[in-house]
């Protein structure tokens, strides 16, 4: 510093020296700047030399230290990563394999770095305590340890081994239902069902040509034909009935049933004989279908054939004796024979049983009768 104060202080006494002479001599202002520009350049090379052996000035460690003892500083305030979260998978496979920490690599120190480090970390070790879990870990045996893996990354394995351990459920064993076991659908039941629906709702049009469409492609189907003619006889087509109960008598799979539809049809037209000659052609066992037989006997009594009314009644009483329509059926074809003790016989069977009205009938007739 003192260089430049005698550099300065000499140009100061150069310019006061030369003030007189300024108002005689006529000098350029271009020229007086030329000339003095030099000592300007060479003030300040003189002022840069003199910072750079002020900053130099000072030995080489002592600057560097501090730098080093702030990076340490700041390695010790770095925190430490957090763990992962432990998944149920990495409970139960830890459980089973000894825990194994992590291993992380550290940057390499220097050669100066390394001095430094471990003399502070002495220094820290004799200062700070050591935790207590430290202390009684150190106080206490400890038991050996199965030889550690030399796997890098053990908590990825065990995860992927807890993962392994979990049976994922089969889809096959996920999609197995137990039905209950049941008739087999005959073919076309679903299409019957729709026309059933449309019969029920009122829409008789849409029923008719739902039962035809089916009866045509499943001819078999009774339920189809027996469908088709109720909903003709709704619509007031009775012969188109009668003649569609006609066709399911030769081709139905159950030609009972559309017998006793048509039977009861031709019964209320008056048509007797025919009557009587289809129920009789396509009777079942009595116990199959007692109504079957109950029309066929009252066929039989309208047509004037008692004797045969009787034998029907008798056979269908042996077979379900507590039906009162039974008895008195019975009854009544014994008095058309004349038969009156037998007919007051097959009264008292009806009153004997549940049915009030033909209980009450029952007496009617027997008093008349005596």
């Amino acid at each position: 510093m003192s260089l430049i104060n005698d550099v300065l202080r000499d140009l100061e006494q150069r310019k006061t020296s030369s003030g007189p002479f300024r108002s005689t001599t006529s000098v350029r202002p271009g020229r007086s700047k030329r000339s003095h520009w030099p000592l300007w350049l060479l003030a300040a090379v003189i002022a840069g030399g003199a910072l750079h052996w002020v900053l130099n000035e000072s030995p080489p460690g002592n600057a560097r230290q501090p730098v080093l003892l702030a990076s340490t500083q700041n390695e010790r305030a770095t925190p430490e990563p957090e763990p992962a979260p432990v998944l149920l998978a990495d409970a139960a496979t830890a459980a089973l394999e000894p825990a194994q920490a992590p291993t992380t690599e550290s940057p390499q120190p220097s050669a100066g770095q390394g001095e430094r480090a471990m003399g502070e970390g002495s220094s820290d070790a004799t200062a700070r305590p050591a935790p207590p879990n430290e202390a009684r870990g150190a106080a206490e045996p400890k038991e050996t340890d199965p030889p550690a893996r030399a796997d890098s990354e053990p908590v990825i394995e065990s995860r992927q081994a807890g993962k392994a351990e979990q049976p994922d459920p089969s889809p096959a064993t996920s999609s197995i239902r137990i039905e209950p076991a049941g008739p087999a659908q005959k073919p076309g039941e679903d299409r019957l069902d729709d026309a059933r629906r449309a019969f029920a709702r009122g829409h008789f049009e849409l029923a008719a040509s739902q039962a035809r469409a089916l009866v045509s492609d499943h001819p078999q189907l009774t339920d189809g034909h027996l469908l088709l003619a109720r909903t003709l006889l709704r619509q007031g087509q009775t012969r188109s009935a009668i003649n569609t109960l006609d066709r399911a008598l030769s081709i139905a799979d159950a030609p009972a049933r559309p017998a006793a539809l048509l039977g009861r049809i031709l019964v209320e037209r008056g048509e007797i004989a025919r009557a009587r000659s289809i129920l009789e052609a396509h009777r079942p066992e009595p116990m199959a279908d007692p109504d079957y037989h109950l029309l066929l006997a009252a066929t039989q009594h309208q047509a004037g054939d008692h004797a045969a009314a009787a034998a029907t009644y008798r056979q269908l009483g042996d077979v379900i004796p507590g039906n009162a329509r039974i008895w008195i059926g019975l009854g009544a074809s014994l008095e058309s024979l004349e038969r009156f003790d037998e007919a007051v016989a097959a009264y008292q069977r009806a009153i004997e049983s549940r049915d009030p009205r033909a209980a009450r009938y029952a007496r009617q007739r027997i008093e008349q009768l005596k």
